[in-house]
């Protein structure tokens, strides 16, 4: 499970993209209240998974919050972040298979 919150983590923060308690839980196939303890302490890393009322991570001081935070729009739902992170992990093997041909 570690490792793919930590995919999750790297996506957000690779894209600057906010994804909601509710729909990286639903990603993950835990419930949201167990999220808080697979996120850990607040730290930047971590402040792109936010409230969906808010935009905003739950508790975090403003200093823990990624200066980027609303670069984007939070992402739709569940199923648009595993549409995102599917086509990131295609797009970045295709150019890594393109890259060795030269």
């Amino acid at each position: 499970m570690e490792s793919k919150i930590q995919q999750v983590l790297d996506f957000l923060n690779r894209n600057k993209m906010r994804a909601t308690y509710k729909d990286v839980a639903g990603f993950l196939n835990v419930p949201a209240r167990s999220l808080a303890v697979l996120l850990g302490p607040p730290r930047l890393a971590t402040s792109w998974v936010v409230n969906s009322e808010t935009g905003k991570p739950s508790g975090y001081p403003e200093s823990q919050c990624h200066p980027d935070l609303h670069a984007h729009d939070i992402i739709a739902d569940e199923d648009d972040l595993r549409l995102k992170m599917e086509l990131e992990k295609k797009t970045r093997l295709t150019l890594r298979s393109i890259g060795r041909k030269r």
